[in-house]
């Protein structure tokens, strides 16, 4: 090959690698920006930092999350939210079974599987009502109208154990005393289960919810369930709790709930009106918020609700 030919040889192989390359920089750079906009399209987080929590995984695939404002998108005749935590067989389920109320929407809460597979069945059947199968839509209005998480609620969100007692109704995220002798508080084995907490529940419900009544049985954690709404418990209107007396000389689990405790707690908080009903070693306790006024939904005044007595003596009390 004459000098000349290498000469313009090499000059064209150089051309090609700097094309090549200034092509490959370009390939980069659109690829770069086509998977900043996926991202940005995907919106999976406001900041590439943000580490999602409990909450926000399990309201994703528990409710209609409205994408603007993070809020749970209800139908728009609801206007009061009941709160079921330790649901089991829910009678406020059973109540909205037997008679609809388009302006209330049932939570309910429960993490074990002997009661939360059950309540899965129960809700799906609720939901899929006027539904024309196929691939028709399920009715929106039903659909959204009651929701069940498999999660715990306490004073912290997390991961904890969550101890499987003797029986499904014992079963707490509180260990067992060694004080104790009732043999349904027995635990034998636990399971993993989500942590929420109040403040990340009530967090999600739109201002235009105008009533929230809430009923907790956790099996002595009640009072932690409270303590995390540290931020949200004022827009509660009722709370119905159940905790140990401080006469029994029984101890069920390690820092239990008790009833001076309890009443203390809520007093500071604006509850002071309180009912206690006794049911042995344990107590009902009954808040209304100080400034609740009804009138209470007429869905919490229909019979065959386990607490109809306390809402209809409530009610009573705000006609007087």
């Amino acid at each position: 090959m004459l000098p000349r030919q290498r000469n313009l040889q090499s000059r064209s192989r150089a051309l090609c690698n700097r094309l090549l390359s200034a092509s490959l920089l370009s390939i980069a750079a659109y690829s770069a920006s086509q998977y900043k906009n996926l991202r940005g399209s995907l919106d999976t987080t406001s900041s590439p930092h943000h580490n999602h929590t409990i909450i926000d995984i399990i309201s994703a695939t528990s409710f209609q999350i409205n994408s603007e404002t993070g809020k749970i998108k209800f139908p728009k005749n609801i206007t009061t939210v009941v709160l079921d935590v330790g649901a089991r067989h829910s009678d406020y389920l059973s109540v909205l079974e037997k008679e609809t109320d388009p302006t209330v929407a049932l939570i309910l809460i429960d993490p074990l599987p002997d009661s939360s597979i059950p309540l899965m069945k129960r809700v799906a059947e609720f939901s899929m009502q006027n539904w024309e199968g196929g691939e028709s839509f399920l009715d929106q209005d039903k659909s959204n109208q009651v929701f069940l998480l498999r999660a715990a609620v306490g004073e912290n969100e997390g991961i904890a154990n969550l101890n499987v007692a003797s029986a499904p109704a014992c079963t707490s995220i509180l260990q067992t005393s060694a004080l104790n002798e009732f043999w349904c508080a027995q635990s034998s084995r636990s399971i993993k289960v989500p942590i929420i907490t109040f403040d990340g529940l009530l967090g999600l419900l739109p201002e235009g919810i105008k009533q929230i009544h809430v009923k907790i049985d956790t099996e002595g954690a009640d009072l932690a369930v409270l303590r995390g709404a540290s931020k949200t418990l004022q827009r509660i209107d009722t709370v119905v709790i159940e905790c140990n007396t401080d006469t029994a000389n029984k101890t069920f689990r390690d820092d239990e709930c008790k009833e001076s405790h309890a009443l203390e707690y809520m007093k500071e908080r604006n509850f002071k009106n309180a009912h206690v009903d006794g049911q042995g070693d344990l107590v009902n306790i009954f808040f209304a918020r100080d400034d609740y006024h009804g009138p209470l939904p007429g869905y919490l005044l229909r019979g065959g609700l386990t607490f109809h007595k306390f809402y209809q003596e409530l009610a009573t009390s705000h006609k007087n």
